[in-house]
């Protein structure tokens, strides 16, 4: 292998592979990131097993090769060399590599012993195509709601793609919230999904795919591995699916809807921000809804014996109103999905839980119903 590269596209590769690297390698093989020179392009990719990033940039190639390299020393080291072009020969099991006034040898693994990484080939099945910044948006909307306290079920740690026809369901829950975000397809789904993804993937492929110079991200089933396979422009993020059932969560969507406010989003979070100096527990933050002809606000409490209590109105436009209601809420939960919220004002839904009988919260954005994030009070949850 003998090529020339840009400093500036090698480290914008390593960059996009490098959160594939395994940390924890069951095989030694697993530090290394992989380099492939042909047809005019290096592939760069990196793998744990799990997880797996690819990508392609062009290439001045002189010969064409292969090898895996130490991924973090190697990162560091391109990372601070000089701006202009680099030089990768691959010579009796080392790789040379030179910039101005620069020299290094690095010792490398043949290529044959790293894993072979899931591509798309004629067993796979494209599931959607969308455009990356819908895709974007369903993921930020979504992966902050599962579980990473690591002692929940794993499905609890993943993201459900579900598809009918014509439609991808993007659902994420920690049990004590739920993010849905529906994404319509452009064409028929040709094969029915219910996945699992794990959340760390899906913000890889999100970040990525930002970067991309393509429009869209397309999502492919890999049977074989039980494999799912993102693919934007130059760069496929690859992931195994989480085992176990996901939760039915269509059972627990509210029937009955109590009340219904629109809210400014800055001013909420603002009102949080200010109760949560007071509320240091879970549960802390009380939004009282209070129906009183005429209301025009909720209002907003916390207490705490050892620290001081706080209170304050939150103004509001009442779309309708059934009864008065008390529920405790995390605050950090309510600044979760109102950071995520991208109109000047949300709608609140007061909602019951279609089995308990519990007040739950629902936040919808205004002018988009394809998005909704549901908000259980933690006390008797």
């Amino acid at each position: 292998m003998k090529l020339n590269v840009t400093k500036s596209n090698l480290g914008r590769a390593l960059a996009a592979v490098s959160k594939a690297v395994s940390t924890k390698p069951t095989l030694e093989i697993l530090k290394n990131i992989a380099l492939k020179a042909d047809k005019g392009v290096l592939l760069v990719s990196a793998t744990d097993l799990e997880l797996s990033i690819s990508t392609y940039i062009g290439v001045d190639i002189i010969e064409e090769g292969s090898t895996t390299i130490l991924a973090k020393t190697f990162i560091e080291f391109v990372s601070l060399l000089p701006d202009g072009n680099v030089s990768l020969v691959l010579e009796n099991n080392e790789l040379k590599v030179e910039a101005e006034k620069v020299k290094s040898k690095f010792a490398t693994i043949p290529y044959e012993e790293f894993p072979s990484l899931p591509k798309v080939d004629d067993e796979s099945v494209l599931l959607f195509k969308i455009p990356k910044e819908t895709f974007i948006k369903a993921i930020d909307k979504t992966t902050f709601a599962v579980d990473r306290s690591g002692i929940s079920q794993p499905v609890f740690t993943g993201v459900l793609f579900e598809n009918t026809e014509t439609r991808l369901n993007v659902v994420a829950t920690d049990r004590f919230r739920l993010s849905k975000y529906l994404v319509y397809l452009g064409e028929e789904a040709k094969q029915k999904i219910t996945s699992v993804v794990p959340y760390n993937a899906l913000e890889n492929i999100s970040r990525l795919c930002a970067e991309s110079e393509d429009e869209f991200v397309e999502g492919y089933s890999i049977p074989k591995n039980n494999q799912i396979l993102f693919k934007s422009g130059r760069v496929e993020v690859a992931s195994s699916l989480l085992d176990g059932e996901f939760p039915n969560y269509q059972a627990f969507m509210p029937q009955k809807t109590l009340c219904t406010y629109k809210v400014n989003v800055a001013k909420f979070i603002e009102s949080v921000k200010l109760s949560n100096v007071f509320a240091k527990t879970e549960d802390a933050l009380k939004i009282t809804f209070q129906k009183t002809m005429g209301s025009d606000h909720l209002l907003l409490s916390s207490r705490v014996s050892e620290v001081g209590e706080y209170e304050t109105e939150l103004p509001v436009d009442v779309i309708s109103e059934e009864e008065s209601i008390e529920i405790n809420f995390s605050p950090k939960k309510v600044l979760d999905v109102l950071g995520r919220i991208l109109t000047e004002n949300v709608y609140l839904d007061v909602v019951v839980h279609p089995r308990t009988e519990h007040r739950m919260l629902i936040f919808r954005e205004e002018e988009n119903e394809n998005y909704i994030h549901l908000l259980t009070p933690l006390v008797g949850a």
